[in-house]
Protein backbone atom coordinates (compact mmCIF):
# COMPACT_ATOMS: atom_id res chain seq x y z
CA UNK A 1 0.00 0.00 0.00
CA UNK A 2 1.90 3.05 -1.28
CA UNK A 3 -0.20 5.94 -0.01
CA UNK A 4 -2.42 4.83 2.88
CA UNK A 5 -5.16 7.17 3.92
CA UNK A 6 -5.01 8.81 7.35
CA UNK A 7 -8.25 9.32 9.27
CA UNK A 8 -7.86 12.14 11.80
CA UNK A 9 -10.57 12.06 14.48
CA UNK A 10 -11.10 15.24 16.52
CA UNK A 11 -13.72 15.48 19.29
CA UNK A 12 -14.77 19.06 19.87
CA UNK A 13 -16.97 21.02 22.27
CA UNK A 14 -17.06 24.81 22.30
CA UNK A 15 -13.65 25.24 20.68
CA UNK A 16 -14.40 27.73 17.92
CA UNK A 17 -11.54 29.88 19.27
CA UNK A 18 -9.00 27.02 18.80
CA UNK A 19 -10.16 24.59 16.12
CA UNK A 20 -9.37 26.80 13.12
CA UNK A 21 -5.61 26.80 13.79
CA UNK A 22 -5.61 23.04 14.38
CA UNK A 23 -7.37 22.36 11.08
CA UNK A 24 -5.06 24.77 9.26
CA UNK A 25 -2.04 22.77 10.47
CA UNK A 26 -3.68 19.64 8.99
CA UNK A 27 -4.42 21.33 5.67
CA UNK A 28 -0.80 22.51 5.46
CA UNK A 29 0.54 18.92 5.58
CA UNK A 30 2.91 17.88 2.79
CA UNK A 31 1.07 14.55 2.75
CA UNK A 32 -2.37 15.00 1.21
CA UNK A 33 -4.16 11.64 1.47
CA UNK A 34 -6.12 12.26 4.65
CA UNK A 35 -9.61 12.85 5.94
CA UNK A 36 -10.40 14.83 9.07
CA UNK A 37 -13.51 13.85 11.01
CA UNK A 38 -14.58 16.51 13.50
CA UNK A 39 -17.15 15.16 15.96
CA UNK A 40 -19.06 18.01 17.58
CA UNK A 41 -20.40 17.15 21.04
CA UNK A 42 -23.37 19.52 20.57
CA UNK A 43 -21.42 22.74 21.06
CA UNK A 44 -23.21 25.92 22.10
CA UNK A 45 -20.73 28.36 20.53
CA UNK A 46 -19.69 28.91 16.89
CA UNK A 47 -17.80 25.62 16.55
CA UNK A 48 -20.25 24.05 14.08
CA UNK A 49 -20.32 27.05 11.74
CA UNK A 50 -16.55 27.52 11.95
CA UNK A 51 -15.77 23.94 10.94
CA UNK A 52 -18.59 23.82 8.38
CA UNK A 53 -17.17 26.88 6.62
CA UNK A 54 -13.76 25.22 6.36
CA UNK A 55 -15.34 21.96 5.15
CA UNK A 56 -17.04 23.76 2.25
CA UNK A 57 -13.65 24.63 0.83
CA UNK A 58 -12.01 21.27 1.58
CA UNK A 59 -14.03 18.07 1.21
CA UNK A 60 -11.42 16.15 3.24
CA UNK A 61 -12.81 17.89 6.34
CA UNK A 62 -16.05 16.30 7.54
CA UNK A 63 -18.11 17.43 10.52
CA UNK A 64 -20.53 15.20 12.43
CA UNK A 65 -22.97 16.00 15.20
CA UNK A 66 -22.58 13.33 17.84
CA UNK A 67 -25.95 11.63 18.49
CA UNK A 68 -27.46 12.98 21.70
CA UNK A 69 -28.18 9.49 23.02
CA UNK A 70 -24.44 8.87 23.30
CA UNK A 71 -22.64 9.92 26.51
CA UNK A 72 -21.03 13.35 26.52
CA UNK A 73 -17.28 13.48 26.55
CA UNK A 74 -14.28 12.84 24.30
CA UNK A 75 -14.31 9.04 24.64
CA UNK A 76 -17.73 8.58 23.06
CA UNK A 77 -16.88 11.18 20.40
CA UNK A 78 -13.72 9.33 19.39
CA UNK A 79 -15.52 5.98 19.29
CA UNK A 80 -18.24 7.51 17.12
CA UNK A 81 -15.64 9.06 14.82
CA UNK A 82 -13.97 5.68 14.43
CA UNK A 83 -17.21 4.23 13.05
CA UNK A 84 -17.16 6.91 10.33
CA UNK A 85 -13.45 6.65 9.48
CA UNK A 86 -12.42 5.24 6.10
CA UNK A 87 -8.65 5.47 6.47
CA UNK A 88 -5.92 2.85 6.89
CA UNK A 89 -4.15 4.84 9.63
CA UNK A 90 -6.01 6.34 12.61
CA UNK A 91 -4.84 9.50 14.34
CA UNK A 92 -6.82 10.71 17.35
CA UNK A 93 -6.16 14.43 17.66
CA UNK A 94 -7.37 17.08 20.09
CA UNK A 95 -8.87 20.39 19.00
CA UNK A 96 -5.98 22.39 20.49
CA UNK A 97 -3.09 20.46 18.87
CA UNK A 98 -0.80 21.73 16.12
CA UNK A 99 1.10 19.61 13.58
CA UNK A 100 4.42 20.29 11.86
CA UNK A 101 4.10 20.33 8.06
CA UNK A 102 6.07 17.14 7.41
CA UNK A 103 4.56 15.07 10.24
CA UNK A 104 2.17 12.87 8.24
CA UNK A 105 4.69 12.39 5.44
CA UNK A 106 7.21 10.97 7.92
CA UNK A 107 4.61 8.92 9.80
CA UNK A 108 3.38 7.27 6.60
CA UNK A 109 6.95 6.43 5.60
CA UNK A 110 7.33 4.47 8.86
CA UNK A 111 4.06 2.61 8.42
CA UNK A 112 4.89 1.65 4.84
CA UNK A 113 8.63 0.97 5.03
CA UNK A 114 8.69 -0.81 8.39
CA UNK A 115 5.18 -2.27 8.49
CA UNK A 116 4.40 -0.69 11.84
CA UNK A 117 1.10 -1.24 13.65
CA UNK A 118 1.65 1.80 15.88
CA UNK A 119 3.97 4.80 15.66
CA UNK A 120 4.78 6.91 18.72
CA UNK A 121 6.10 10.46 18.60
CA UNK A 122 6.45 12.94 21.44
CA UNK A 123 4.39 15.90 22.62
CA UNK A 124 5.59 19.39 23.39
CA UNK A 125 3.20 21.33 25.62
CA UNK A 126 3.38 25.08 25.30
CA UNK A 127 1.50 28.08 26.62
CA UNK A 128 -0.87 29.38 23.97
CA UNK A 129 -0.60 32.97 25.22
CA UNK A 130 3.21 33.17 25.33
CA UNK A 131 4.47 30.34 23.13
CA UNK A 132 6.79 29.16 25.92
CA UNK A 133 7.31 25.40 26.36
CA UNK A 134 5.80 24.18 29.63
CA UNK A 135 6.54 20.44 29.45
CA UNK A 136 8.32 17.98 27.18
CA UNK A 137 8.15 14.27 28.13
CA UNK A 138 11.47 12.41 28.03
CA UNK A 139 12.32 10.29 24.97
CA UNK A 140 10.76 6.84 24.67
CA UNK A 141 12.73 3.60 24.66
CA UNK A 142 11.33 0.23 23.65
CA UNK A 143 12.46 -1.35 26.92
CA UNK A 144 9.71 -0.92 29.55
CA UNK A 145 8.06 1.71 27.36
CA UNK A 146 4.54 0.91 28.67
CA UNK A 147 5.53 1.47 32.30
CA UNK A 148 7.71 4.49 31.49
CA UNK A 149 4.98 5.98 29.30
CA UNK A 150 2.51 5.68 32.16
CA UNK A 151 4.80 7.19 34.77
CA UNK A 152 5.98 10.06 32.55
CA UNK A 153 2.48 10.92 31.30
CA UNK A 154 3.79 10.35 27.78
CA UNK A 155 0.85 8.40 26.28
CA UNK A 156 -1.34 11.27 25.21
CA UNK A 157 -4.11 11.35 22.64
CA UNK A 158 -2.26 12.92 19.68
CA UNK A 159 1.23 11.40 19.75
CA UNK A 160 0.20 7.84 18.88
CA UNK A 161 -0.82 6.67 15.41
CA UNK A 162 -2.56 3.32 14.87
CA UNK A 163 -2.97 1.00 11.93
CA UNK A 164 -6.72 0.55 11.51
CA UNK A 165 -6.61 -3.22 11.08
CA UNK A 166 -4.79 -3.57 14.41
CA UNK A 167 -7.46 -1.55 16.24
CA UNK A 168 -10.20 -3.60 14.56
CA UNK A 169 -8.59 -6.83 15.76
CA UNK A 170 -7.78 -5.53 19.25
CA UNK A 171 -11.40 -4.40 19.80
CA UNK A 172 -10.36 -1.87 22.46
CA UNK A 173 -12.45 1.30 22.52
CA UNK A 174 -12.32 4.46 24.62
CA UNK A 175 -14.06 4.18 27.97
CA UNK A 176 -17.14 6.38 27.53
CA UNK A 177 -17.86 6.57 31.26
CA UNK A 178 -14.82 8.68 32.13
CA UNK A 179 -13.68 12.16 31.13
CA UNK A 180 -10.12 12.02 32.51
CA UNK A 181 -7.18 9.86 31.34
CA UNK A 182 -9.39 7.97 28.87
CA UNK A 183 -6.58 8.32 26.30
CA UNK A 184 -4.03 6.77 28.67
CA UNK A 185 -6.44 3.91 29.40
CA UNK A 186 -7.11 3.33 25.67
CA UNK A 187 -3.46 3.42 24.65
CA UNK A 188 -2.11 1.11 27.35
CA UNK A 189 -4.92 -1.42 26.81
CA UNK A 190 -3.90 -1.56 23.17
CA UNK A 191 -0.17 -1.66 23.86
CA UNK A 192 -0.39 -4.71 26.13
CA UNK A 193 -1.61 -6.60 23.04
CA UNK A 194 1.93 -6.16 21.68
CA UNK A 195 1.57 -4.37 18.37
CA UNK A 196 4.68 -3.73 16.29
CA UNK A 197 5.63 -0.31 17.63
CA UNK A 198 7.96 2.21 16.00
CA UNK A 199 9.23 5.05 18.20
CA UNK A 200 10.14 8.35 16.57
CA UNK A 201 11.51 10.63 19.29
CA UNK A 202 12.49 13.43 16.91
CA UNK A 203 8.91 14.00 15.73
CA UNK A 204 6.58 16.14 17.83
CA UNK A 205 2.95 17.09 18.26
CA UNK A 206 2.49 20.60 19.68
CA UNK A 207 -0.23 20.83 22.32
CA UNK A 208 -1.49 24.24 23.34
CA UNK A 209 -2.17 24.94 27.01
CA UNK A 210 -4.79 27.63 27.40
CA UNK A 211 -7.54 29.07 29.54
CA UNK A 212 -10.44 26.71 28.96
CA UNK A 213 -13.70 28.43 28.09
CA UNK A 214 -15.79 25.79 29.82
CA UNK A 215 -17.09 26.22 33.37
CA UNK A 216 -15.01 24.16 35.78
CA UNK A 217 -17.07 23.95 38.94
CA UNK A 218 -16.62 21.77 41.99
CA UNK A 219 -18.65 18.87 40.52
CA UNK A 220 -16.43 18.80 37.44
CA UNK A 221 -13.23 18.76 39.52
CA UNK A 222 -14.56 15.94 41.69
CA UNK A 223 -15.55 13.82 38.71
CA UNK A 224 -12.18 14.32 37.01
CA UNK A 225 -10.35 13.14 40.13
CA UNK A 226 -12.65 10.15 40.55
CA UNK A 227 -12.20 9.20 36.89
CA UNK A 228 -8.41 9.33 37.18
CA UNK A 229 -8.56 7.12 40.28
CA UNK A 230 -10.69 4.57 38.41
CA UNK A 231 -8.22 4.53 35.50
CA UNK A 232 -5.28 4.22 37.89
CA UNK A 233 -6.87 1.26 39.67
CA UNK A 234 -7.72 -0.47 36.40
CA UNK A 235 -4.31 0.07 34.83
CA UNK A 236 -2.46 -1.28 37.85
CA UNK A 237 -4.61 -4.40 37.66
CA UNK A 238 -3.91 -4.67 33.92
CA UNK A 239 -0.15 -4.34 34.40
CA UNK A 240 -0.25 -7.06 37.06
CA UNK A 241 -2.12 -9.39 34.70
CA UNK A 242 0.50 -8.81 32.00
CA UNK A 243 3.57 -9.17 34.25
CA UNK A 244 4.49 -5.50 33.84
CA UNK A 245 4.01 -4.50 37.47
CA UNK A 246 6.98 -3.53 39.65
CA UNK A 247 7.84 -1.45 42.72
CA UNK A 248 8.30 1.69 40.63
CA UNK A 249 4.73 1.35 39.36
CA UNK A 250 3.48 0.75 42.91
CA UNK A 251 5.15 3.89 44.22
CA UNK A 252 3.86 5.94 41.31
CA UNK A 253 0.30 4.65 41.86
CA UNK A 254 0.40 5.43 45.59
CA UNK A 255 1.69 8.97 45.03
CA UNK A 256 -0.92 9.68 42.35
CA UNK A 257 -3.71 8.28 44.51
CA UNK A 258 -2.60 10.42 47.46
CA UNK A 259 -2.74 13.60 45.42
CA UNK A 260 -6.16 12.78 43.99
CA UNK A 261 -7.60 11.86 47.39
CA UNK A 262 -6.32 15.14 48.82
CA UNK A 263 -8.01 17.03 45.96
CA UNK A 264 -11.29 15.28 46.76
CA UNK A 265 -10.92 16.11 50.45
CA UNK A 266 -10.30 19.80 49.64
CA UNK A 267 -13.57 19.77 47.72
CA UNK A 268 -15.46 18.19 50.63
CA UNK A 269 -16.12 14.95 48.79
CA UNK A 270 -16.35 11.86 50.99
CA UNK A 271 -18.03 8.61 49.93
CA UNK A 272 -17.68 4.85 49.68
CA UNK A 273 -15.86 5.36 46.39
CA UNK A 274 -13.26 7.47 48.16
CA UNK A 275 -12.86 4.79 50.84
CA UNK A 276 -12.16 2.10 48.22
CA UNK A 277 -9.56 4.34 46.55
CA UNK A 278 -8.01 5.06 49.95
CA UNK A 279 -7.65 1.28 50.46
CA UNK A 280 -6.04 1.04 47.02
CA UNK A 281 -3.48 3.71 47.95
CA UNK A 282 -2.57 1.92 51.16
CA UNK A 283 -2.23 -1.44 49.41
CA UNK A 284 0.19 0.13 46.93
CA UNK A 285 2.15 1.73 49.78
CA UNK A 286 2.53 -1.66 51.46
CA UNK A 287 3.45 -3.44 48.21
CA UNK A 288 6.03 -0.74 47.49
CA UNK A 289 7.56 -1.07 50.97
CA UNK A 290 6.77 2.58 51.71
CA UNK A 291 6.19 2.29 55.44
CA UNK A 292 7.24 5.87 56.14
CA UNK A 293 4.91 7.17 53.45
CA UNK A 294 2.14 4.97 54.81
CA UNK A 295 2.10 7.31 57.81
CA UNK A 296 2.92 10.53 55.94
CA UNK A 297 0.33 10.14 53.15
CA UNK A 298 -2.47 9.20 55.52
CA UNK A 299 -1.57 12.03 57.89
CA UNK A 300 -1.70 14.55 55.04
CA UNK A 301 -5.05 13.27 53.82
CA UNK A 302 -6.51 13.33 57.33
CA UNK A 303 -5.21 16.85 57.89
CA UNK A 304 -6.67 18.16 54.61
CA UNK A 305 -9.97 16.39 55.37
CA UNK A 306 -10.13 17.92 58.85
CA UNK A 307 -9.40 21.42 57.53
CA UNK A 308 -12.00 20.99 54.79
CA UNK A 309 -14.67 19.79 57.21
CA UNK A 310 -13.84 22.59 59.63
CA UNK A 311 -14.22 25.22 56.92
CA UNK A 312 -17.52 23.73 55.81
CA UNK A 313 -18.88 23.76 59.35
CA UNK A 314 -17.67 27.34 59.87
CA UNK A 315 -19.45 28.52 56.72
CA UNK A 316 -22.59 26.56 57.60
CA UNK A 317 -22.89 28.08 61.07
CA UNK A 318 -21.66 31.56 60.20
CA UNK A 319 -24.15 34.15 61.51
CA UNK A 320 -26.01 36.07 58.84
Amino acid sequence: MRDPKISIIIPVYNRSFLIRKTLKSIQDQLYHNWECLVVDDNSTDETWSTVSALAIGDNRIKIFQKPKELPKGPGASRNYGLTKAEGDIIHFLDSDDILGKSLYEEIIFLFVSREAEAVITRVIFYENSTGKISYEPPPFTIKNFIVNGLINHAFCTPNIFWRRCFLDNAKVLFNEKISMAEDLDFNIRNFVQSPKVIIKNDLFIYARKHENSLTRGCEYIIQRNLDWLVVLNNLIELLCENNLYNITVSRYAAKQAKGLLMNLARNNYFSRKVFSHWLFMNRELVKGFQLANLFIYNAKILFVSAVSISKRLTIKHKPV
